[in-house]
């Protein structure tokens, strides 16, 4: 590489030369990077399910839409001014949800 870049007879102008020049010595003497490591905390145990995280039965009376009508959901969106839920399953349809389900 430095051979090229210094040879009078190679077809590479000044600039070129020392872009080559200066790569070869970034790549041979650069300092050589070091992935960083970081302790972290092993627990004996999973913390306790409070808060927030705490287990509640808040969805288990709750009305189930379409079911085995859809198949694979990909993606949903809400529509904040409307209320309606927009929904692509697999097979390329796009269903819009709305609150009064008449839509």
């Amino acid at each position: 590489l430095l051979i090229i870049a210094c040879n009078s007879d190679s077809m590479l102008g000044p600039f070129q030369s020392f872009l080559m020049i200066l790569m070869a010595v970034y790549f041979f003497y650069a300092p050589q990077t070091r992935i960083g490591y970081y302790d972290h905390e092993v627990l004996d145990s999973a913390p306790e399910r409070s808060g927030i995280y705490a287990p509640n039965e808040k969805l288990a009376n709750i009305k189930k839409l379409f079911l085995n009508e859809l198949s694979g959901p990909e993606s949903f969106t809400h529509n904040p001014k409307s209320g309606e839920i927009y929904t692509g399953p697999a097979d390329g349809t796009v269903w819009r949800i709305s609150s009064d389900l008449k839509k």
